[in-house]
């Protein structure tokens, strides 16, 4: 049975069973309120203790974090892409359901994450970001490096929280005028940068580039510079 199958009949049961998706959107929705929660108590956190180091020092953590958060994210967003495109099947227990799977349908209906509501769109997300604020409010923030470290931490969980939501933006017919600058300028993910990941050349045995990052696509682009070659599978 073809993934296109058995995605079909997925969705077919979710029209079937009207429960199921309101089950599905209250999930979602504690996701993303305990996600929300979090974020705000360790920004509160985070910023108390900037607002106490020295200028300077404040002004280096946060600078440097949020390049460093930046980065870290968009490298984590291509490694998982990458696993979860070339290895494995759906029916791997566990990971195939909740990662093999969603990225694999990706391929046969690209279009298909426009479908999705925003908080279906990102509440897996989400969840997935909880461990990076999690340790926070149980932490002394006074060293810099400590504090450092809370404030990647930080700077990471708002981009790995928003990482689908850039993805479907890539996919996008059109999109609000800020989000196209920010596209624009590489700070999120860019149509002509993704659309490298979709076309024929990647589907090969050998790939001229690296097209996996879906957060901003800065470490493909690194990957490119250093002439890192890829062997892909791409299983089905």
């Amino acid at each position: 049975m073809t993934l296109t199958i058995l995605y079909k009949k997925f969705m077919k049961e979710m029209a079937e069973r009207p429960r199921m998706r309101h089950l599905a959107q209250l999930r979602d929705g504690a996701f993303a309120l305990a996600f929300l929660s979090l974020l705000l108590c360790d920004i509160r956190l985070v910023a108390q203790a900037v607002s106490q180091s020295s200028a300077l020092h404040g002004s280096l953590i946060v600078a440097g974090s949020a390049l460093l958060g930046w980065i870290v994210a968009d490298l984590a967003s291509g490694a998982i892409h990458f696993v979860a495109d070339n290895f494995g099947r759906p029916e791997t227990p566990l990971l195939g359901p909740l990662l093999i799977a969603p990225f694999r349908e990706h391929h046969v209906s690209p279009l298909n994450l426009l479908k999705h509501g925003f908080l279906e769109r990102n509440a897996n997300n989400s969840l997935i970001a909880l461990p990076l604020l999690g340790w926070i409010p149980f932490t002394d923030l006074g060293s810099n490096w400590v504090l450092f470290l809370g404030c990647v931490s930080l700077q990471m969980a708002g981009w790995v929280a928003v990482t689908n939501e850039i993805h479907a933006a890539a996919h996008a017919s059109s999109v609000p005028g800020w989000v196209k600058a920010l596209q624009d300028h590489g700070v999120i993910l860019s149509p002509e940068h993704h659309q490298a990941h979709h076309s024929s050349p990647t589907v090969g045995s050998e790939l001229s580039g690296f097209h996996y990052c879906i957060t901003s696509g800065a470490c493909d682009r690194l990957a490119q510079a250093l002439r890192l070659p890829v062997t892909t599978r791409h299983a089905r």
